[in-house]
């Protein structure tokens, strides 16, 4: 086996050199650096989800809700029950929804479906009885439009799926009474107002009875 014999000891092993201090800290850095940035893609697409479908973000665009909204307020709405719900709306609701020109309005519930509304002699009357709307200030009253939807002392049944919406500045406000009532789908509702984000002095959780003075907003802007 003369030939077939190898000499190890004139082989050449190369040994690596050991990562320096310097390497080792830029790898932890970009390691950690990935990490955040995964959770922050993570936390983006759970905030979009939110926005998108559960709570989307609305600003108000003018007088039609003063003095309990006013224009530039910021405010959450709740979406998720308008997938799940036969009766997702309430008297009362503050919701936002779109226009046929394009633009959100916001506005209150009147009437569901089912309701018979009428307006006579400066109040709402549901089902036949004077509807109670303690979040108008005192002496406001509710005026039908020349060449409107509904006329003086007429009764309007609400169709299944539409709701009848006022603004709560009756004298300021293009709503049902203008237009008819709102459809469910083809007007995009946007879910009711639960949280009032801007401006801080006006922060809070929604409620649907809380009324603010007439001048509430006039102190603002």
């Amino acid at each position: 086996m003369g030939n077939d014999v190898i000499n190890q000891s004139n082989s050449f092993y190369l040994t690596p050199e050991p990562e320096s201090k310097i390497k080792i800290f830029l790898r932890r850095i970009f390691s950690r650096i990935g990490c955040v940035f995964q959770v922050l893609v993570i936390l983006v697409c759970v905030l979009a989800l939110l926005y998108l479908f559960i709570f989307p973000v609305n600003i108000v665009n003018g007088r039609s809700m003063d003095p309990n909204f006013c224009s530039n307020d910021v405010y959450l709405t709740y979406k998720l029950n308008m997938y799940f719900s036969d009766q997702p709306l309430q008297v009362g609701n503050v919701i936002a929804f779109k226009h046929s020109e394009g633009s959100y309005f916001i506005k209150r519930v009147i009437g569901i479906p089912g309701d018979e509304i009428m307006i006579l002699n400066g109040k709402v009357y549901r089902n036949g009885l004077v509807l109670e709307e303690p979040y108008l200030p005192d002496g406001r009253y509710t005026a039908t439009k020349p060449g409107g939807f509904i006329n003086e002392g007429e009764v309007v049944k609400i169709p299944k799926g539409k709701y009848f919406v006022l603004g709560d500045n009756r004298q300021h406000s293009m709503d049902s009474r203008d237009f008819g009532p709102i459809d469910l789908l083809a007007n995009e509702i946007n879910g009711h107002v639960v949280f009032v984000i801007w401006p801080l002095s006006r922060m809070r959780f929604f409620s649907e009875n809380q009324a603010f003075p007439e001048n509430e907003c006039a102190n603002i802007n």
